[in-house]
């Protein structure tokens, strides 16, 4: 307990506050007239900024965790958002690969060209395939013919070495093998381009690769006149 001071409570921590709080309780519990009457300020004073404190704490507490609420609910919508992106951005490609399969593009690698950007659609190399039903659901003839029985064992290795580095003791532990069925992805292409039935719910196509380009300071016919150009200037330079 300390001596009485104008404000002598206010930039006391909160402990400090509690410990003087007790301290004036404890002296003024012993029934003194005098004692209780010359603490009775300071008794006041400290009980005031103690549960200004506390209640500054619950502020803080409550302020935070409902910054941390908004935070989640922000994340969740981010992640919604992310999602839709993601959905959008992998439609948008099969629509570009979409129009490449379906157009009568002669070239090797097909132009899909705007205003002020150009793709070019390079074919993959291995054939998408695409399932959307359960592989336990197949009969058993398609599994016998697309699938595989995949087995992982997980092995854990547990050693023990003293602190120079010597092996105290060692052991190695094996799980119980877990098994899952995995599509056979080579014989799913195969069928597919040699017109056989594939199970239900397995869609194979050819996708590409779009290559962006932007396209600068020229419109589509003096890019091509450009083209026609180039050769006879480089015969003119020649012949200097």
């Amino acid at each position: 307990m300390t001596a009485t001071q104008p404000n002598q409570y206010k930039d006391l921590n909160t402990i400090d506050l509690y410990r003087e709080a007790i301290a004036l309780t404890k002296a003024r519990s012993s029934g003194d007239k005098e004692l209780i009457e010359m603490t009775q300020t300071d008794y006041e004073d400290c009980l005031k900024h103690k549960c200004r404190k506390i209640d500054s704490i619950y502020h803080a507490l409550t302020a935070n965790e409902t910054i941390l609420d908004k935070i989640k609910v922000e994340k969740e919508m981010l992640d919604s958002e992310k999602k839709k992106a993601e959905n959008n951005v992998k439609g948008i490609k099969k629509l570009l690969s979409y129009l490449v399969r379906t157009l009568p593009f002669s070239e090797k690698s097909p132009k899909l060209t705007g205003k002020n950007y150009q793709f070019t659609m390079v074919k993959n190399n291995d054939l998408t395939v695409e399932i959307s039903s359960d592989l336990n659901t197949w009969s058993d003839e398609e599994k016998e013919k697309f699938c595989f029985q995949q087995e992982v064992i997980t092995t854990k290795q547990t050693v023990l070495r003293t602190m120079s580095g010597e092996t105290y003791d060692q052991t190695t532990t094996k799980s119980k093998p877990k098994t899952t069925l995995i599509p056979n992805l080579d014989e799913l292409r195969k069928t597919h381009i040699n017109s056989g039935a594939l199970p239900p719910g397995v869609k194979v196509t050819q996708e590409y690769n779009a290559r962006r380009k932007r396209i600068v300071g020229l419109d589509m016919e003096a890019s091509l006149h450009t083209g026609d150009l180039l050769p006879e200037i480089a015969s003119t330079e020649g012949s200097n």
